[in-house]
């Protein structure tokens, strides 16, 4: 969910979808989901903005979250000493989505396709509502197409990413970008293919002003186990 805000920015949710049978294409994303159960992550999120050729830094946030029964909850969401109820009441881009939710999406797509390569492509259209800008309050549904990297040999997760078709010009928003890159992390004791960066980038029309997200995922761990996680400004 994309909402754009009285400063002209924006902030973005994914949504989850209904998973099906799998298939080998989409093996890897399965076991992945499968296993990041009652797993939490500390995310540190970098705010950028380009306009007029020139690049600023807007901020930085902290978060942690938590994969609770396929979804992802997000807490102690903080920037600096101010600490937010939760990702909503934050202002300007924000993405969110990018364990559980980009992922069960992506095996939906790739569940439809027989083919096995390293590089899958699908689209969805937006009659399949399964992304969604929402625009001072008007709800757009995406056109986007996709494309994920798997090892033919592992079923590891390299890389997904979703690109958006044009939006109505009157929505402010042109494209939105969403890429993620996994790596392999230990987790008391077990291997998991977990995401490690993500870029999220919306371009507004005309295509001189991009304002993008750029998240780091660190200090994974599971439930169960003791863990305490404090992150400064």
């Amino acid at each position: 969910m994309i909402r754009r805000l009285a400063t002209g920015a924006v902030a973005l949710a994914g949504l989850a979808a209904q998973s099906g049978r799998g298939n080998e294409p989409c093996a890897g994303i399965d076991r992945t989901l499968a296993e990041l159960t009652n797993v939490v992550v500390h995310e540190k999120i970098d705010r950028y903005c380009r306009a007029h050729g020139r690049v600023k830094k807007l901020d930085t946030f902290d978060a942690t979250v938590e994969i609770l029964d396929g979804t992802e909850q997000y807490s102690e969401v903080r920037r600096k000493d101010q600490l937010f109820p939760g990702v909503l009441q934050v202002g300007g881009l924000w993405s969110f989505g990018e364990i559980a939710t980009l992922l069960r999406t992506t095996g939906d797509a790739l569940r439809e396709r027989a083919d096995q390569a390293d590089a899958l492509q699908f689209r969805f259209p937006a009659a399949s509502r399964r992304w969604f800008v929402t625009v001072d309050s008007r709800v757009y549904w995406l056109d986007f197409e996709g494309e994920a990297w798997i090892s033919r040999g592992t079923g590891e997760v390299h890389r997904i990413c979703w690109i958006s078709a044009p939006l109505p010009v009157n929505s402010g928003v042109d494209r939105v970008h969403w890429t993620v890159d996994f790596q392999t992390v230990d987790i008391a004791g077990r291997t998991f293919n977990v995401p490690e960066e993500a870029v999220y980038q919306v371009t507004h029309p005309g295509g001189d002003r991009t304002e993008w997200n750029l998240t780091r995922f660190s200090d994974y761990a599971r439930y169960g186990s003791s863990v305490s996680l404090s992150f400064g400004p």
